[in-house]
């Protein structure tokens, strides 16, 4: 059961997968789970695929199955290219089609500010319309050697910000006051990144009353 009736189906993957391991490990009983939705649906944020995680983790303790590290991600590789970075958490290197995890060193970043403009954004649409950019090829390397911000980019965010103008105008907007921002994920959230927890605050509330959120990153999970 879940606080958005849309998600109660058997296509969610929390479904999914929790009928994928009682077939798979011939657990005799069922589950009853409940999923309380706190960010907004198809908001390029990993709501599915963290949800995804926490089921194999869970279920993993629930049912006693006693999955190793490289099974649960090997069971989460078949259901998705961003479940494996759940699983983790912190900072990693997604490669392969996402689904290699490598540990990178814990850098905090606070002050961010999440916008989300109301709108859905298809993941599969995000990835048929975009292009691969060709600026910075080694983007990659000069980010992981400096950690600047400036070094890293979004290559869904052309083809989506031109398609839908309510997220150009959001990063727009925050680049109008000085703030760094770009879509996170395939959309349709936009995140900012603030020099301060009150420069955060008076920014989520000049875009009340769409759903703002003021985060900051975290480091991996405690495995146990």
């Amino acid at each position: 059961m879940s606080n958005v009736k849309s998600l109660e189906n058997e296509d969610n993957l929390i479904h999914r997968i929790a009928i994928f391991l009682q077939t798979e490990f011939k657990v005799p009983h069922g589950v009853k789970a409940e999923l309380t939705k706190r960010i907004p649906i198809a908001g390029g944020l990993g709501g599915g695929s963290s949800n995804a995680a926490a089921t194999i983790r869970g279920l993993s303790k629930l049912w006693s199955l006693k999955l190793s590290e490289q099974k649960m991600h090997q069971i989460a590789a078949r259901f998705g290219s961003d479940i494996n970075f759940f699983l983790r958490g912190g900072c990693a290197l997604g490669s392969g089609r996402g689904e290699i995890i490598s540990p990178l060193d814990y850098q905090a970043v606070n002050h961010i500010v999440l916008v989300n403009p109301g709108i859905f954004v298809s993941s599969g649409e995000a990835y048929r319309i975009a292009s691969p950019s060709a600026r910075k090829e080694n983007a990659l390397e000069m980010y992981l050697s400096n950690w600047d911000a400036c070094d890293s980019f979004n290559d869904l965010e052309l083809a989506i910000r031109q398609k839908y103008p309510e997220i150009d105008e959001l990063i727009v907007h925050f680049e109008s006051m000085g703030i760094p921002a770009m879509l996170s994920g395939s959309g349709a959230t936009v995140f900012g990144r603030c020099s301060s927890q009150e420069e955060a605050m008076q920014v989520a509330e000049i875009f009340n009353p769409l759903w703002v959120y003021i985060g900051h990153t975290i480091k991996p999970y405690q495995v146990v």
